[in-house]
């Protein structure tokens, strides 16, 4: 009997399937095999299908037993009466309005604090500049002194002593570096004179007498006259 698959023909008999060990052979569909299969040098026979039990007898069924008897209802009980309703309260009476209080008699004005005693005022804040204009006005007693610690103070108007000729604008201690003015009059009650800036010259005017006089410059090096403060 002859077996051909794809190309390959195998003749009845003892045949070689495959060549070597990694050989794999697929089998697509049902594997029939009579006789014994050889794996390894194990042999396998297929058993043989063994014949099937008789079936059992089926039991015979229990007789049914028999129903109990129903009890007897008991009778419903008898509803009980309802309560008489109470008796609705009457309002109370609404209460009388509280009388309104009297008004109270306003507190007296305090009566102003006495002025602080003469003292320093010192500004020391750099920027903290004060304005005097004519609106208002800053007055010192002999005693109190205001102190400028390295501001501007602004004055929108006159600056006066309260007395003709009596207070000094620095002292001997603590004079004023540089003037800066435009005329300057000078009047001590005796004389009366004003010195007045020209392009070239300085004058000298005499107001009591209605004399000018013009102030004899002599020119000198830069170089060996006293600087001026910057």
């Amino acid at each position: 009997m002859t077996y051909v698959t794809s190309s390959v023909m195998y003749s009845s008999g003892s045949t070689k399937f495959g060549d070597t060990l990694d050989d794999t052979h697929q089998v697509t569909g049902s594997l029939s095999i009579t006789g014994s299969l050889s794996i390894n040098g194990t042999s396998y026979t297929a058993a043989t299908s063994g014949t099937s039990g008789s079936s059992g007898t089926s039991g015979s069924n229990g007789s049914s037993g028999s129903s109990g008897t129903s009890g007897s209802s008991g009778s419903n009980g008898s509803s009980g009466s309802s309560g008489t309703s109470g008796s609705s309260g009457s309002s109370g009476t609404s209460g009388s309005s509280g009388s309104n209080g009297s008004s109270g008699t306003s507190g007296s004005s305090g009566s102003n604090g006495s002025s602080g005693s003469s003292g320093t005022t010192t500004i020391t804040n750099a920027v903290d500049n004060r304005i005097m204009t004519s609106a208002g006005g800053v007055t010192l007693n002999a005693e109190a002194n205001l102190t400028f610690d390295g501001s501007t103070l602004t004055v929108a108007g006159n600056v006066l002593p309260e007395a003709n000729g009596t207070r000094d604008l620095g002292s001997a201690t603590y004079r004023w570096s540089t003037v800066y003015t435009s005329d300057l009059s000078l009047n001590n009650g005796i004389g009366d004179w004003t010195i007045v800036e020209g392009e070239d010259d300085l004058f000298l005017y005499n107001n009591k007498k209605g004399k000018v006089y013009k102030f004899a410059l002599t020119e000198v090096d830069p170089n060996v006259a006293t600087p001026k403060k910057s």
